[in-house]
């Protein structure tokens, strides 16, 4: 699968963007449309985040969502050569600078809109190198293409082979000065529920309890696609989180400010965010 995924790399980057283009629109329209995976659930969430909308403006923003997931596919596997952050605008960048003048390194939270591998590879190759701890994909084979293309591109891994390797990993980077990226915008087993597009949703706390462990600047950053292949992204000023020497009260209150950022930022660009996840499966509000 290691030389299968490389082969497949190689004849993507020889295509034309705007045929790269319009194989993410055939493809986005057959996954939504055809296959309809995850339908339902992507219209229930929409219907959640968004009642104002009609029907049809929930299935515009899905398929959309459908297709800007598969222009961030396949702008990672056809730049082969480390440059996939160098079409990226960035905005805000000054607010990671000031916060790295801290020296206590940069959390930095985001979900999963626009191509937010192309911003990792942007900060890092721009500002300073980014960490993020990810899953493992598919088999070993594809997993090993996958991090050598990101570590390419700058986006650095953090292994996660044990319990706690995971936040080892990042506590060592930011004590280097380095940026952390995470993923709130998922759940995880057991989560609370908290307010999320004005119902309760599942929400993942493990950043809050993270920076209750090791406090350093945090701020937030979204990234749009403006066409395929370039993007732009927007770092927010740094988080002011209060800390009352209520450990259990601040991780809530802390999780709620990042849940009320995430929606900010999914609201500036709904179209271009993953819908798939049940963030309201079993919510009391509904």
């Amino acid at each position: 699968m290691y030389f299968f995924m490389h082969a497949l790399s190689w004849t993507l980057s020889q295509v034309p963007i705007s045929m790269l283009d319009r194989m993410a629109q055939a493809i986005g329209w057959f996954a939504f449309s055809a296959l309809r995976i995850r339908r339902n659930v992507i219209l229930k969430n929409l219907r959640i985040a968004f009642p104002e909308k009609t029907k049809e403006q929930h299935l515009e923003i899905a398929a959309a969502s459908f297709y800007h997931f598969t222009c961030t596919v396949l702008e990672l596997l056809s730049v082969r050569n480390g440059t996939l952050g160098d079409t990226v605008i960035i905005h805000g960048e000054h607010h990671i600078r000031e916060a790295l003048e801290q020296n206590q390194g940069v959390y930095i939270i985001c979900g999963h809109q626009g191509n937010w591998e192309a911003m990792a590879s942007a900060a890092s190759h721009r500002i300073r190198h980014a960490y993020v701890v990810v899953k493992s994909v598919g088999s070993p084979g594809t997993d090993r293409f996958l991090t050598e293309l990101r570590t390419k591109n700058g986006l650095f891994r953090i292994e996660r082979k044990s319990k706690g390797d995971g936040v080892r990993g990042m506590l060592k980077a930011m004590k280097r000065n380095e940026l952390v990226g995470v993923m709130v915008d998922q759940s995880r087993p057991g989560a609370p529920f908290l307010p999320f597009f004005g119902k309760m949703a599942k929400t993942n706390t493990g950043m809050a309890y993270i920076w209750s462990r090791y406090k350093a600047p945090l701020v937030s950053a979204y990234t749009r696609r403006i066409s395929f292949g370039r993007h732009e992204v927007t770092f927010s000023p740094q988080f002011d989180l209060k800390v009352t020497g209520d450990l259990q009260a601040d991780v809530l209150t802390h999780s709620t400010q990042f849940n009320a950022a995430m929606e900010e930022m999914i609201r500036a660009c709904p179209h271009q965010y993953l819908w798939m996840h049940n963030r309201w499966k079993g919510s009391p509000d509904l």
